[in-house]
């Protein structure tokens, strides 16, 4: 943000509002964000950092954050859809979910106020025929609020309660894998298959938990996901294997996701954090005896000593 700090308060000084407004919008398009904040013909500028599409990927942002944060833990875990509503002009996040036969919504609407914009309306609800969900919440917050800080104020206890008992938590063990204990989430695929795809990955044979230790001892991994575990993808379990280790590399990623797909694997490695999941790497249509040299290939990690 400094940089945008930057930009604004150069926007703003008496001899860059003297300059046309093509060259106004020529110094924002620097920063592509905030090209659109400049309006046509009007060279004397003033905005805030976040204004007009910067408004729009915080809306984004902090809705996003919010659905993640209430699905954490439950078998939805991260899954739901993110969109901005032109018509609304606003961020929209929504998890769906079937309990039993009665369909429930959660739904967050993130709008912002003013252009540039000064601060937000945030709004959360749940939407079912049940009557056993707290009722709607709306709250204004400004700009210089985060979208953690945001979450945390709007999303509160009962909220979260009343989500996972909708939705049931997802199970996990903890186990002793090797020299740390880890966190396995079991998902609705089959287990064996991330037992298989692990054994690969250390070039070892079988369904066995051995491939789970030797990536916990090699790779210092602290969570397994037994399924195709795409963080920023809505949809059903895939087969497959997700796991998480202590990579600061953010060119090649800190959360490996293996798909199995027919009789090859996709593998995708994210940039995961407490807030957003960015890929940077994907190896498309890999056959299983090239699960390690990509992976290694890719991270310089070794899953097995030579």
């Amino acid at each position: 943000m400094n940089m945008l700090h930057h930009l604004a308060d150069t926007l703003t000084e008496a001899t860059v509002r003297r300059a046309s407004p093509d060259a106004i919008r020529a110094a924002a398009a620097a920063l592509p964000l905030v090209g659109e904040a400049v309006e046509t013909g009007d060279p004397n500028v003033s905005f805030h950092a976040r204004s007009l599409n910067l408004s729009k990927d915080f809306a984004l942002e902090v809705a996003g954050y919010c659905l993640r944060m209430v699905t954490k833990g439950t078998t939805l875990n991260g899954k739901g859809q993110t969109r901005w509503d032109t018509a609304g002009k606003a961020a929209v996040a929504i998890a769906a979910f079937r309990n039993g036969e009665t369909p429930f919504t959660f739904a967050v609407t993130v709008k912002p106020a003013g252009a540039p914009a000064s601060k937000f309306s945030v709004r959360v609800e749940f939407d079912s025929e049940s009557g056993d969900f707290p009722k709607p919440v709306e709250k204004s917050f400004p700009i210089a609020e985060s979208p953690a800080s945001i979450g945390a104020m709007i999303i509160g206890s009962d909220i979260q309660r009343a989500f996972s008992k909708a939705v049931g938590q997802q199970e996990s063990t903890h186990a002793d894998l090797g020299e740390a204990s880890v966190t396995i989430i079991k998902g609705s695929a089959p287990v064996e298959t991330a037992y298989i795809i692990a054994n690969q990955l250390c070039g070892l044979d079988g369904d066995s938990q051995t491939g789970l230790k030797r990536l916990t001892t090699m790779l210092g991994v602290t969570n397994f996901f037994l399924y195709a575990f795409n963080p920023n993808q809505e949809g059903a379990e895939k087969p497959g294997l997700s796991f998480k280790w202590p990579n600061r590399e953010r060119s090649r990623g800190n959360f490996c996701v293996i798909e199995l797909r027919n009789d090859e694997y996709d593998i995708m490695f994210y940039n995961m954090s407490a807030f957003d999941a960015k890929l940077v790497k994907t190896f498309n249509g890999i056959y299983a005896e090239k699960l390690r040299s990509v992976f290694e290939g890719h991270t310089g990690w070794h899953t097995s000593i030579r």
